[in-house]
């Protein structure tokens, strides 16, 4: 059986090298894999590249970073470097989000969306990504 656990994400307290000390230290428990949120604190893709540099056998995935604030060329040229510091063991789950008033016109509010052509466009829109 293969078991995960999900860290950081909540505050910046902690830092890099506190949360790399974690991840060290669930890896030496035995825990197979490691996800970082992209949520109010560090951003998951360039702390997963710490930790992954960090670690030796845990594979490392973010949990969820969105699509709307990125360029796709700038988001898989960060998912490169984090899959090269991790040697291979980076998983990159990305996801919609939500929009402001100022976001993406070319895309949905997807917190105004329960289905329909608006779910459909949002599905389109992270199937371009």
């Amino acid at each position: 059986m293969r078991i995960g656990i999900t860290i950081g994400g909540t505050s910046t307290r902690t830092g890099l090298d506190g949360l790399s000390r974690r991840a060290r230290d669930l890896e030496s428990r035995g825990f197979s894999t490691l996800w970082i949120p992209n949520v109010f604190g560090h951003d998951a893709i360039t702390t997963s590249t710490v930790i992954g540099h960090e670690t030796q056998h845990i594979e490392i995935g973010t949990a969820v970073v969105p699509t709307f604030p990125r360029h796709p060329t700038a988001l898989a040229q960060q998912a490169l470097t984090a899959a090269a510091a991790c040697r291979g063991r980076f998983t990159l789950g990305i996801g919609l989000s939500f929009l402001s008033e100022e976001g993406d016109r070319r895309s949905v509010d997807i917190a105004l969306s329960m289905g329909g052509d608006s779910m459909n466009a949002a599905i389109g829109y992270t199937h371009e990504f």
